[in-house]
């Protein structure tokens, strides 16, 4: 495990010693402390029609929305292909392409 502190000689707010006096243990007791992600699981969140831009707005000649928080209206957001996608969908339809 690498490490890296601003201020190694000086006591941590979690583990109350200098960074060169932890042990294995502490680092893993320090690393992994359970916390929550609330944004993390948005995209996967029920939602309305509304809450999401599709990837080429209605009249848009020259912008496009990619990432899982653009809505393509086929498909599910399961997976990081679902960003890809949103991708896809713009070039194809920017550019012509099949």
């Amino acid at each position: 495990m690498w490490g890296y502190a601003l201020n190694p000689p000086s006591e941590g707010n979690f583990i109350k010693k200098a960074m060169f006096a932890c042990s294995g243990r502490d680092f893993h007791r320090a690393s992994t402390i359970p916390c929550g992600e609330p944004l993390g699981t948005a995209a996967f969140q029920t939602r309305s029609e509304e809450d999401r831009p599709f990837v080429i707005p209605q009249s848009a000649t020259n912008i496009a929305f990619l990432s899982h928080f653009a809505d393509l209206p086929e498909d599910t957001t399961m997976g990081m292909e679902y960003s890809m996608r949103t991708a896809q969908t713009l070039y194809m339809n920017y550019w012509g392409l099949e």
